[in-house]
This record gives C-alpha cells, sequence and structure tokens, in this order.
C-alpha cells in the first residue's frame, strides 16, 4: 500500500468505528482490491510490501514446521510464491500449487524459475471464492482470512474443505490475538484491516468458532519468532 493512500484511510478511522465500513470505501468509492486492479502503479506497490511481510514470516514458518510429510501443498492465494520457495527450499519431498489470480501467477511462474524450483511448483490462476484446487495433502492460507469479514472467509474456507480429501490439513498463518492488554502488533493491525479491507485480526477462539463453522477443528496453534502463528486444522 502507498502511504498516501493508506494515509487517507487512517484519517477516516472515526468513520469506521462509528459504521463498522472501511475508510477505504467511503474515500474512493470502492473496495481496496477492486482499487488495485484499475490502479497498477499501486498494486505493484502492495504486492512488493506483501512479499517483503511474507518473506519474513515465510522464514519462520519454514523454520518451525515439518512441511516434509506432505507430498502436495496448496498455497492459496500465494502470490508470487515466497511463502512456498521459502518451504520448498527446506524441504525436498513436497510438491507444490501457488494459486491466485491470472495476473499474479503470471509473476509468480518468472520468479519460482528464477529460484530454480519451477519443475516442483505449479501456478494456477483463478479464484479462490468460487473454487480451489484438489488434490493437496496441505492448504495453506498465509496472510488471506484477515483480509475478510467472517461471512467472505468462511467462503474461503469451505472451498477449501470441498477441495481436501478427508486426511488432508489446512495451515492458517496469521496473527493470532492473545488474551489481555498486552501490546501486539496484531491489534494495530487489526486496526488497519478495519479502515482498508474490512476484514480482521481475530483470537484463538474466534478462528476455533470460525474453522467450525467451515467443517474443520483446530489441531495445534504453532507460535513462531515472528508475531504470526501457524493454526493447523483437520477436516471434521
Amino acid at each position: 500500500m502507498s502511504l498516501e493512500i493508506g494515509w487517507a484511510s487512517w484519517g477516516q478511522l472515526l468513520h469506521s468505528v462509528r459504521t463498522g465500513d472501511t475508510a477505504f470505501g467511503h474515500l474512493h468509492g470502492m473496495g481496496y482490491f477492486e482499487y488495485l486492479k484499475q490502479n497498477p502503479e499501486h498494486a505493484r506497490i502492495f504486492d512488493e510490501g506483501m512479499t517483503s511481510f511474507v518473506t519474513t514470516n515465510g522464514l519462520a514458518i519454514a523454520a518451525e514446521y515439518d512441511f516434509s510429510a506432505f507430498s502436495m501443498i496448496v498455497d492459496v492465494g500465494g502470490g508470487q510464491g515466497t511463502l512456498i520457495e521459502a518451504i520448498l527450499k527446506q524441504n525436498k519431498q513436497p510438491r507444490a500449487i501457488v494459486f491466485d489470480r491470472h495476473d499474479v501467477v503470471e509473476a509468480a511462474k518468472s520468479k519460482l524459475a528464477s529460484v530454480g524450483i519451477a519443475d516442483r511448483c505449479e501456478c494456477i490462476g483463478g479464484d479462490f471464492f468460487i473454487s480451489i484446487p484438489s488434490g493437496g495433502d496441505a492448504y495453506l492460507l498465509a496472510s488471506i482470512l484477515h483480509d475478510w469479514d467472517d461471512e467472505r472467509s468462511l467462503t474461503i474456507l469451505r472451498n477449501c474443505r470441498r477441495a481436501m480429501s478427508s486426511k488432508a490439513k489446512l495451515l492458517i498463518v496469521e496473527m493470532v490475538i492473545p488474551k489481555g492488554n498486552e501490546s501486539f502488533f496484531g491489534k494495530l493491525l487489526d486496526l488497519h484491516m478495519l479502515v482498508n479491507f474490512g476484514g480482521q485480526e481475530r483470537t484463538e477462539e474466534e478462528y476455533r468458532n470460525l474453522l467450525s463453522a467451515a467443517g474443520f477443528q483446530i489441531s495445534q496453534v504453532v507460535k513462531t519468532s515472528t508475531p504470526s502463528s501457524l493454526i493447523e486444522a483437520l477436516p471434521v
């Protein structure tokens, strides 16, 4: 996100607090992702920012969770493949699918080829609100659900559930809000999601309830050296 449009949204924080609607939509008359489609330069800056964010988290996730037992990992909303790159370099067994918008996966193809893992990773374009590729034994959602409210998050999760076998695992990477009033970066990010995207960061209990409604149960929550955690969930 460029500083210009980011600060403008924060300047309308009171609107979001009063109404529950995004300040971004109030200012621009459209949602953030729709705005990115119409403004390629802002989309480029956003993608670069997300790549940097995922790089830091990806290295921690790849080091602190065992991906070696999986044969096919589907990275849902995987962007340019930054996280799956870290996972595949750390683990020689799995293959992967990066699933994202058609325009995004075109960039992912070039990036994955440049780092020498294109032979282990297929890039597929599509819309995770409609359907998600089947055939994985792990489905990865990294910094995806916090972009969306519960209703749209449930649509994504249910599409994952439909694509998954009964033995597959769902892996969610997000900042899980802890109990209490201690300082935590995810609390600031929660406001950022409110004013710009209409999404939210969630507590572990909120994730349990959301996942239960989509046909999953949490099996473990793995904390990392970053503010992000990995939530492992199983189909029920």
